[in-house]
């Protein structure tokens, strides 16, 4: 079998490897975490973490500061209307210490069940 048919067959295996995510009929791409983040000096990281409640969509945006950076409502309302103008989507924020960001690798987790 050539190398080619072997690699197909190893990515259907696999299923997708990249972290785009459709939310509420919006691809949200892991590029736009990272913009949300130069955009808000204070954040450290940021990830976004999309469940789904019956047929809504939900996306928490996780929040670290950097160590200068206090946590409160005027930042998170900074961090919502700044995260809607680059992916035209609302969210909620939560901010999280470095040490409970689940797969720190991962810019978008999708936890949403698919029956």
């Amino acid at each position: 079998m050539p190398l080619r048919a072997h690699l197909l067959t190893l990515l259907k295996l696999v299923g997708r490897v990249d972290q785009v995510t459709k939310v509420k009929g919006m691809f949200v791409h892991p590029e736009q975490v990272t913009q949300l983040a130069g955009k808000v000096p204070v954040i450290a990281s940021a990830q976004f973490v999309v469940t789904r409640t019956e047929h809504d969509d939900h996306m928490e945006m996780r929040i670290v500061l950097k160590e200068s950076a206090a946590a409160s409502d005027a930042l998170a309302a900074r961090i919502v209307e700044t995260a809607r103008e680059i992916t035209r989507l609302r969210g909620e924020v939560r901010f999280v210490a470095a040490a409970e960001v689940e797969e720190p690798e991962k810019k978008i987790i999708d936890k949403r069940k698919w029956d």
